[in-house]
């Protein structure tokens, strides 16, 4: 806990977003606590210029460009969640070529889905 208070007393004025697979001392300390996709959502609302995230370093890449304007501190260096990295694109290749992993799901969530990935290629 002692590092969550000394990036805290670095950014005074810095609101503590973090995940709930954080320690409960750490939420504790935090002023905002979400998933992945809820962190990001907060840090577009927050008025704050300085955020200090308590998550999986690689959602600073979209933090940053989502919100080009506010500056984003790590809780820790290397936050690298075991479980979003066991997944590699060779792996998704793979069973995509192969026909494997069947994943079922509800068909509210695949319509919500297939709306997400839709918007995505609008962009390409």
């Amino acid at each position: 806990m002692d590092e969550v208070k000394k990036i805290k007393e670095l950014y005074p004025n810095a609101k503590l977003l973090v995940h709930p697979e954080c320690e409960p001392a750490v939420q504790a300390l935090a002023d905002f606590l979400g998933s992945t996709s809820e962190i990001i959502k907060q840090a577009k609302e927050l008025p704050q210029k300085d955020i200090i995230i308590g998550t999986e370093e690689g959602v600073m890449h979209i933090l940053k460009k989502e919100n080009p304007d506010k500056n984003f501190y790590l809780l820790s260096p290397g936050l690298i969640c075991a479980n979003m990295k066991k997944t590699r694109l060779q792996d998704v290749y793979l069973s995509l070529l192969n026909m494997q992993h069947e994943i079922n799901i509800d068909e509210n969530i695949r319509l919500k889905a297939l709306k997400s990935m839709e918007e995505m290629l609008k962009i390409v």
